[in-house]
């Protein structure tokens, strides 16, 4: 069998733990740079261009862009994000993520678009759009956090982050909730008439 059969590369994944730190160490350090060179000619820039755009010499793009290097920072990283307007995602993923993840390492797969690429606006809204069309307004629920604190109006405008997964489980709680209220109130009005009766029958 050979070495690059994706079944050979599962079963040292799963069997050898060498093997599968090395494996995460490689693509780290090789894609970013890849990634990073993919972004500056995408925007058709010489190493120069990318380093005035992060605030870094020449010659430290031209490191960074070293599969070899090895020495990227988070810090460096947030730089390189906020000089070519783009996203950073870093977080920890199953293999079977990061596999598929790597699946395409193409030119396309491996650019990424300035938040002001008309492209990129266009997603956006859309993305805003969808979003609209299925937020229902759980506002009130997320008005406190954790601890007692009020929330501020920043988080207030990010209340989308707080909304629970599963809405459908939200509503039927609500609905649940305001049925059995509405019991409640029947059943207290109901012994109140008892009791209206059993007083003025004495």
């Amino acid at each position: 069998m050979s070495l690059e059969s994706p079944n050979d590369l599962v079963q040292n994944l799963i069997n050898d733990k060498t093997f599968r730190d090395a494996y995460v160490y490689e693509h780290v350090k090789r894609v970013i740079p890849y990634q990073l060179r993919a972004m500056r000619k995408e925007r058709d820039w010489k190493q120069g261009d990318m380093g005035k755009a992060v605030g870094k010499p020449r010659n430290v793009i031209n490191r960074l862009e070293n599969p070899n290097y090895g020495k990227l920072t988070l810090k460096t990283l947030f730089e390189i994000a906020s000089g070519c307007n783009v996203a950073l995602l870093v977080k920890f993923v199953p293999f079977s993520r990061l596999l598929k993840e790597y699946e395409d390492v193409s030119f396309e797969a491996l650019s990424a678009a300035s938040v002001t690429d008309e492209k990129e606006i266009e997603k956006l809204n859309e993305w805003a759009a969808d979003e609209e069309a299925e937020t229902i307004d759980t506002t009130r629920h997320f008005q406190v956090l954790e601890g007692g604190q009020n929330t501020t109006p920043t988080q207030r405008r990010l209340g989308f982050m707080y909304r629970v997964e599963d809405q459908d489980s939200l509503i039927r709680e609500l609905l649940g909730r305001r049925s059995q209220s509405d019991a409640n109130s029947r059943q207290g009005a109901n012994n109140q008439d008892q009791l209206a009766k059993a007083a003025s029958g004495r």
